[in-house]
């Protein structure tokens, strides 16, 4: 799909807290009484919640329900880190996506680091985004995705990824993308987007 996700304040507010509940099953230390009186509680919500369930591609605005959903980067979406992304145009007028987010150990692999799958999830979002801000009106698709992970990333520092449409065409579009912590290069990746 094309361009940065929006922002629907309430729903992403729910997303938020349920990210916060996430993180308390994940990293928190309870007793067995405690996590059954927890689990009836999220029962409770999720039975008085009931039917509200709909697919993102049956909503109104299925574009904007599928990037708001994604699992890297949608503001309603727990799962997702909170990037804020903000389009651009580099030295040469090709489109760019630039979005900065700050990962935490819920995004970990190795010790103190960034999991790969998900700085290449990221990656292949801000692509997406660039590729879309070049072909407005246009699904894109990744066709090939290649990343170079150059030294570990950090978690709880701020990451900038910057991604650029190196060509534009009527079908492919060529994309390179770097992620930055600190100044520093950690990652570095190219794609190749396939207009539908």
């Amino acid at each position: 799909m094309s361009g940065p996700p929006t922002v629907l304040p309430l729903r992403a507010e729910l997303a938020s807290r349920v990210a916060e509940l996430n993180d308390l099953v994940v990293f928190g230390a309870f007793e067995d009484d405690e996590l059954r009186r927890l689990t009836r509680q999220v029962d409770d919500l999720l039975e008085s919640a009931g039917s509200s369930r709909q697919p993102w591609w049956e909503s109104a605005e299925p574009d904007r329900a599928y990037r708001a959903r994604s699992p890297f980067a949608g503001s309603d979406n727990p799962r997702a880190p909170h990037v804020v992304f903000a389009a651009g145009g580099d030295d040469d007028a090709r489109p760019t996506m630039v979005a900065e987010v700050t990962l935490d150990k819920a995004y970990a692999g190795p010790p103190g680091a960034v999991h790969g799958g998900m700085l290449a999830g990221l990656f292949d979002e801000v692509i997406g985004a660039a590729a879309g801000a070049a072909a407005p009106g246009r699904v894109v698709v990744t066709g090939k995705l290649t990343v170079r992970y150059r030294r570990p990333t950090p978690l709880r520092i701020p990451l900038r990824i910057e991604a650029a449409v190196t060509r534009r065409s009527n079908r492919l579009l060529p994309v390179v993308a770097r992620c930055e912590a600190d100044g520093r290069l950690t990652a570095t990746a190219e794609a190749l987007m396939v207009l539908r």
